[in-house]
C-alpha cells in the first residue's frame, strides 16, 4: 500500500515470443487487499506481433505509517507533560496514545522513556505504529538551603547542616528533607516548627564530596532540591616513626618497628614499604597502626634502609624515613694441627685445620699454608669448614707451620697459631 504500480517489480510472466511485461496503468496506487490489475505484454518484434493485455490478481499489503518524534528537552521536576514533550507526528492521519499520558508529572531522573502508539484513520490500508523517546527530569535547584557553602577541610572533621526549603510568608513548610553525599543518601530528617532540620554529619572521606538536599514537599509547598555544595576533604597528616637496631655483623638481622599515628579518632591503616639499598620495595601490613620487620642477614658494608608510608584512605603519605647502618664481616677463627709432630726426614705429613665463625654459616674459599713464613700452597675449605694440606718430603730440621685465611665478602680474614714440627 502507498506505492505506485510502476515501482513494483513484475516477475513470473511468460509469452510465446520475446518481449516485456508492464502494468497497463503504472501510475495507479492500489489499496491494501486483493485487486485485479491489467498487465500489457509488448513483443520485441513489433512488426510481426501485436501488443496484448491480460488481467492478474494483485495482493497489496498494508503500509506502516512513518512516525517522527524529536527528543524533547529536559524539564524540571513538577512540570506536567504537555504537547511540547508529547509532539509526535505521522505521515498519515490518525490518533496518538501516549504513555505516560498528557499532564503526567514525572519524578526526577535521567533518560525516562516516553512512548506513543499511533492508530491510522485508514486502518484498511495502514497498520498501527509505535515510537519512543527519552526525557530527563531535573530537580529544581536553589529551592532548599543547606546552611553551608563550598569549603575545604582536613580529615577528620564533623560538619553541621541546617537544612530547609526557602519560603516566604507566614506558612511554615512541613515534611522531610534528605541529605546526599555524592548522590548517596546520608539521612532523611523531619522539619521542625521553624521549617528546618539540623544534622551533624560524620567526617567525610578524602576527596570531593558533592552535597545536595531534597525536600519532600507538602500541601502548601512543592518538592525541591538544593544547589550543589562541594566539601573538599584533604588527607590527615600522619606521624611516622621508626625504631631500628641490629645488623651489626654478618648474619645478624636488622630489625625495625614502625609506628604511624594521626590526630584522629580513627588511626591510619594499610601498609608500609621498605627498600634496602634501592632494592625492590617490600610491603608490610600495618596492625593497629604498627608494623615490624627484619632484614635478614644484610651483607657486610654500609647500608641505607628507606621506609615509606604511601597516602592511603583518609591519611596523607608519611616519610620516607632513612635508616643507615654498617654491617661488619663475621668473625673467623682458624686452627691447624699436623698429623705428626716428629716425622722422619723426607717423609710426608698432613696439615689439617678448621675455619669457623661464631656467627651463622661457614666461611668459604681457601686457606694458605706456610712453613717458616714460606707459602707452601692453598687448600680449599670444605662445606663443614675443614681443610687438609699435604706436605711431602719434609726437610730435616724444625718447621713452623701456620695457615692464613684472606676472608670473603661476609667473613673476616684470620691467621692460625703456629705449630712446630721437628724431624728426626
Amino acid at each position: 500500500m502507498g506505492r505506485l504500480l510502476v515501482s513494483s517489480t513484475l516477475t513470473g510472466g511468460t509469452a510465446s515470443v520475446p518481449g516485456s511485461f508492464a502494468f497497463t496503468t503504472p501510475s495507479t496506487v492500489p489499496y491494501a487487499g486483493t485487486a485485479n490489475q491489467r498487465i500489457t505484454f509488448t513483443p520485441t518484434d513489433k512488426v510481426d506481433y501485436t501488443t496484448v493485455s491480460t488481467t492478474v490478481t494483485l495482493a497489496v499489503n498494508q503500509a506502516t505509517p512513518v512516525v517522527n518524534w524529536a527528543t524533547p528537552a529536559a524539564i524540571t521536576s513538577g512540570t506536567a507533560l504537555s504537547s511540547t514533550q508529547l509532539s509526535a507526528t505521522a505521515s498519515v492521519p490518525g490518533t496518538f496514545k501516549y504513555s505516560p499520558a498528557l499532564n503526567t508529572v514525572l519524578g526526577v531522573g535521567a533518560n525516562q522513556t516516553l512512548s506513543v502508539t499511533f492508530t491510522p484513520t485508514d486502518t484498511a490500508d495502514y497498520t498501527p505504529a509505535t515510537a519512543s523517546v527519552q526525557i530527563t527530569v531535573t530537580a529544581p535547584t536553589g529551592a532548599v538551603s543547606l546552611g553551608i557553602t563550598n569549603q575545604t577541610q582536613t580529615y577528620q572533621q564533623w560538619t553541621n547542616f541546617v537544612i530547609g526549603p526557602n519560603y516566604t510568608g507566614t506558612r511554615v513548610p512541613t515534611g522531610t528533607v534528605t541529605l546526599y553525599d555524592n548522590n548517596a543518601a546520608l539521612a532523611t530528617l523531619t522539619l521542625d516548627g521553624n521549617g528546618l532540620a539540623h544534622y551533624t554529619a560524620n567526617p567525610f572521606n578524602v576527596g570531593a564530596n558533592v552535597i545536595t538536599a531534597s525536600y519532600s514537599g507538602d500541601k502548601n509547598f512543592p518538592a525541591g532540591a538544593s544547589s550543589q555544595v562541594t566539601i573538599t576533604v584533604l588527607p590527615a597528616p600522619v606521624n611516622f616513626q621508626a625504631s631500628c637496631y641490629g645488623g651489626t655483623v654478618w648474619t645478624v638481622g636488622y630489625q625495625c618497628t614502625i609506628s604511624i599515628s594521626a590526630s584522629t579518632t580513627i588511626q591510619p591503616g594499610g601498609n608500609i614499604t621498605y627498600s634496602l639499598d634501592g632494592a625492590t620495595p617490600v610491603v608490610v601490613a600495618l596492625t593497629s597502626s604498627k608494623a615490624a620487620f627484619t632484614v635478614a642477614s644484610p651483607t657486610s658494608g654500609v647500608h641505607k634502609l628507606t621506609i615509606t608510608y604511601a597516602a592511603q584512605g583518609n591519611f596523607a603519605a608519611g616519610g620516607p624515613l632513612t635508616e643507615s647502618f654498617t654491617t661488619a664481616q663475621g668473625a673467623t677463627a682458624l686452627q691447624i694441627s699436623p698429623s705428626n709432630y716428629n716425622p722422619a726426614t723426607g717423609s710426608s705429613i698432613s696439615v689439617t685445620g678448621m675455619v669457623s665463625t661464631p656467627n651463622s654459616g661457614v666461611p668459604t674459599g681457601t686457606v694458605t699454608v706456610y712453613d717458616n713464613n714460606t707459602s707452601l700452597g692453598t687448600a680449599p675449605i670444605a662445606a663443614n669448614g675443614a681443610f687438609t694440606y699435604p706436605v711431602s718430603n719434609i726437610a730435616k730440621g724444625s718447621h713452623s707451620y701456620y695457615a692464613s685465611y684472606l676472608g670473603s665478602t661476609d667473613y673476616a680474614a684470620a691467621k692460625s697459631a703456629t705449630v712446630s714440627v721437628t724431624t728426626h
